[in-house]
């Protein structure tokens, strides 16, 4: 009975043991079947939100594919461009220094990584870092030099920072495609006058109003305000001289109107460089908010 017992149990542990060879075995065939089939329903299912806008949701399917795959830089670059769509420009330039950094030749996606790494800069308004290069063997300007795309950002970034004389060498050698074209018409127009568009000194505005009194804020672009401030002050003191004429050092009106004359005096002054600096800001607002209508109208986005 106990042997029969114990052949029982044998043929039972060598079922079992078969039964979960065999499992195993087609189970993990089935199962890389599965991830393969499920990793290319999440690349459809990416391309479909990326396709309808939804950017933030297809940068995480696309994040999805990745962990179910291995990563590719086409899947990268796409990771960038959802999130600079979606307006997450920090997020977009870690991907584009990644797909940057891992390429060893200039080919499309290496120029389109490096174009979009400045391009989300721009759009940040760090002009200075849009035009800084990777410390790094790859990545050197050398290998854009022809790229168009690069060319027109580099003139852009320039010309917002007032930099005319560099932005003046890259826009003589630079001959614009029919993308580029409204683009180069508008580097024409800057170029043509750039006396025009320069920035102003506050300290020269300054200077200006303490010899003449509104002449700061002409220099600003504000002539109303200095015609104002003549008039202002030219009643000011014109009664403060007529009190003091009549009675003499005792004069309250004088004193009065003499402490008004004095303190719009020296507001005037600091008024001046203030709106200088201010029409700075507005120039300079106006040439980058321009600027970026047309690149985004040539890129699409």
């Amino acid at each position: 009975m106990n042997s029969l017992n114990r052949l029982k149990n044998n043929r039972l542990q060598r079922f079992e043991a078969i039964s979960l060879f065999i499992l195993c075995f087609f189970g993990k065939s089935f199962g890389q079947a599965g991830d393969v089939y499920a990793a290319d329903q999440v690349l459809g299912f990416a391309d479909y939100l990326y396709d309808i806008c939804e950017f933030r949701r297809a940068a995480n399917e696309y994040l999805r594919y990745e962990f179910l795959t291995e990563k590719s830089p086409q899947i990268q670059s796409r990771i960038g461009l959802c999130f600079f769509r979606d307006g997450q420009y920090q997020k977009a330039i870690g991907c584009w220094r990644d797909l940057i950094l891992l390429s060893r030749e200039p080919d499309s996606l290496f120029k389109q990584a490096w174009f979009h790494h400045s391009y989300a800069y721009f759009r940040l308004r760090q002009l200075e870092k849009a035009l800084t290069p990777f410390e790094d063997r790859h990545c050197e300007y050398g290998k854009l030099s022809n790229d168009e795309s690069w060319m027109v950002l580099k003139i852009a970034t320039n010309i917002c920072l007032f930099r005319w004389q560099n932005a003046e060498i890259i826009f003589r050698d630079y001959d614009p495609s029919a993308q580029w074209e409204d683009i180069h018409i508008l580097f024409q127009k800057y170029m043509t006058n750039p006396k025009k568009y320069r920035q102003r000194s506050p300290f020269k505005g300054a200077l200006l109003s303490a010899f003449l009194p509104g002449s700061g804020k002409v220099y600003a672009n504000r002539t109303i305000d200095g015609i104002l401030t003549v008039m202002v002050l030219g009643a000011a003191s014109l009664n403060a001289y007529r009190g003091f004429e009549r009675d003499g050092m005792q004069s309250i009106r004088g004193w009065i109107f003499g402490g008004i004359s004095t303190v719009f005096y020296f507001g005037n002054i600091y008024g001046s460089a203030v709106a200088v600096r201010v029409y700075n800001r507005q120039l300079q607002d106006q040439v980058y908010h321009d600027i970026q209508v047309q690149i985004q109208k040539a890129v699409g986005y």
